[in-house]
């Protein structure tokens, strides 16, 4: 997070005061108020807001931030054109509660970014292969049908990432600032647009269609919460993909 200290600085100056920050992967802006927290664009940016009430203790900025990426070409279903959803549910269900051991048995160097993590167990689930689903299935990168396949897929990923992480919630318990997030309260980061749209009067054209049971999923992470206080991240996957032979994404 850029300029990480001016959010406090910010806290103890004008209450009308505003600040902006840029964060990858969700809508754009994500604003605070001085005083106090107005909305975010998902948990995490909560529990960053959160991290600075106690500066001493956390250090989110520099937080270890484990990651890992879904091979889509080889979740793909040719049949349908879209990710095979059971076979996904393994995979993402097998990636996050890796991703949340590498939480507990991780060595850290800066008992500030054990902290945090311990209690806000971060965690991002990205892709790869992307470019190689679309040649796949003769969609040109720059259509609309690949803006279509781009929104379904990501749907799945984040409906079974964030399902898997309430698995791991009732299984394991909930990370220890669930009470009062986001998430809690039964706002899910896609719902961050709608918010986007009053903060800015309009002016946000996307697609925020779903085929996914939303709510359910809404009411159950309600009721059992959710293990890592984010879940999906555009992870850098150069390396990775070299060496399993798909596409950066």
């Amino acid at each position: 997070l850029a300029g990480a200290g001016r959010v406090t600085a910010l806290r103890l100056g004008v209450e009308e005061a505003e600040a902006t920050f840029e964060l990858t992967g969700q809508p754009t802006p994500v604003t605070f108020q001085a005083e106090g927290l107005r909305w975010s664009v998902d948990d995490k940016s909560l529990d960053m807001w959160r991290v600075y009430e106690d500066p001493a203790n956390n250090i989110a900025p520099a937080e270890v931030f484990n990651l890992a990426s879904v091979n889509m070409p080889a979740h793909l279903d040719l049949s349908t054109g879209r990710l095979d959803m059971e076979k996904l549910k393994r995979t993402v269900g097998t990636a996050m509660r890796m991703l949340d051991n590498v939480i507990d048995l991780n060595f850290y160097n800066v008992n500030k970014a054990r902290n945090s993590n311990f209690k806000h167990r971060p965690v991002g689930l990205g892709i790869m292969g992307f470019q190689d689903c679309l040649h796949m299935l003769r969609i040109p990168y720059g259509s609309q049908a690949a803006v279509e396949f781009s929104d379904r897929s990501m749907e799945q990923i984040c409906y079974t990432a964030y399902r898997a992480s309430t698995d791991l919630a009732e299984e394991r318990g909930p990370y220890s600032t669930f009470k009062g997030s986001l998430w809690e309260r039964g706002i899910l980061p896609q719902d961050s647009l709608k918010l986007l749209a009053e903060e800015r009067g309009g002016y946000v054209e996307c697609d925020t269609s779903s085929t996914l049971d939303w709510e359910s999923l809404r009411k159950r992470i309600q009721q059992v919460g959710m293990r890592n206080s984010n879940c999906i991240a555009i992870a850098p996957t150069a390396t990775i993909a070299n060496i399993v032979g798909v596409s950066a994404s």
